[in-house]
């Protein structure tokens, strides 16, 4: 789901405007989750959240080679040795 440019733009003068006044929104000191108010992480990881829903850079392209690479692992685990696993890692795309 794609926001249209003026959805966009509208957004963003709202958010510069925001900065421009000297707002600074509360950071609570634990999350709300839900059910369980006291589990999960706490207002440490709202960078990282942050970054991860709005940077365009992602792990992906690596998670999806790391899935692989533990996928032969667990099919080839006790049938052939490390020569051949190495072999059938760095051959297949």
């Amino acid at each position: 789901m794609n926001p249209s440019p003026a959805h966009e733009q509208s957004w963003t003068i709202y958010g510069q405007r925001q900065l421009d006044y000297g707002y600074t929104p509360p950071v609570p000191e634990r999350i709300d989750w839900g059910f369980w108010p006291a589990v999960g992480p706490g207002a440490e990881v709202l960078d990282a959240v942050t970054a991860g829903l709005t940077l365009p850079w992602s792990s992906g392209v690596v998670d999806g080679h790391v899935n692989r690479v533990k996928t032969l692992k667990r099919a080839m685990y006790g049938r052939a040795s490390f020569t051949l696993l190495r072999t059938r890692v760095l051959t297949q795309p």
